[in-house]
């Protein structure tokens, strides 16, 4: 079977960017100006980190905001988003 990667590649013909690690966190894909991004989860980041990489939480965040959520490569950089429950009190 295709991974999530795979199947969107093969779905949109146009070169899409990944956050290496994290195909499994993928929310979506949104369309910006023209041009496709693919969509996460920061929630899901950041579970896939403690769970598969033992991170503590703000470890976790720290590295992820370090090396992926500030980066930007181009139009096509990834788009991160927090999703409502992590606001919910």
């Amino acid at each position: 079977m295709d991974s999530t990667r795979e199947q969107l590649q093969e779905k949109y013909d146009q070169s899409l960017l990944f956050a290496d690690g994290f195909d499994s966190c993928i929310i979506g894909i949104a369309s910006d100006f023209g041009s496709l991004r693919v969509v996460y989860s920061i929630p899901k980041m950041l579970d896939t980190l403690f769970n598969d990489e033992g991170m503590p939480y703000s470890e976790a965040m720290e590295y992820l905001e370090f090396n992926t959520l500030t980066a930007w490569v181009g139009d096509q950089t990834p788009i991160y988003v927090e999703s409502e429950e992590c606001f919910m009190i």
